[in-house]
């Protein structure tokens, strides 16, 4: 029986993670997917290294990631103005006193195979990760 090809995705929160692996996911018949988020990539791939055969880094700007996480994270109708105010101020805080120097570390990246531009169609980069599969 063949190994299946493993391949991990990783970027800074609201880079698209999520968003790129299920549409690649849709575009390999037979595939199966599963999502990590909750855990530390670097600890991931260092537990995986010998299973991951295609590791990939998106680099997403950080004002895009910012933008889509506000507008997945904090446009819930169910919440109300307040609560969502100071769920906002509370994340934003973190992300300027902790969060935007460690997405700024540049080890995530330089352990990938391969490198993409996070401002791109989600389209566009699930063609290159096709393209970085063998055949």
């Amino acid at each position: 029986m063949n190994r299946a090809f493993v391949i991990a995705i990783n970027a800074v929160s609201g880079g698209g993670k999520t968003s790129l692996a299920k549409l690649l996911h849709e575009s390999l018949p037979g595939s199966a997917l599963f999502c990590f988020d909750e855990f530390e990539y670097e600890h991931l791939h260092s537990r995986f290294r010998d299973v991951i055969d295609l590791s990939i880094w998106v680099e997403t700007p950080l004002d895009i990631a910012m933008a889509r996480r506000i507008l997945r994270d904090f446009l819930s109708p169910d919440s109300s103005v307040t609560d969502l105010r100071k769920e906002l101020a509370e994340d934003l805080m973190h992300y300027v006193a902790k969060a935007r120097q460690l997405y700024m570390d540049d080890r995530h990246r330089n352990s990938c195979d391969l490198v993409l531009d996070g401002a791109k169609p989600l389209d566009y980069l699930r063609d290159r990760i096709l393209e970085a599969i063998p055949k």
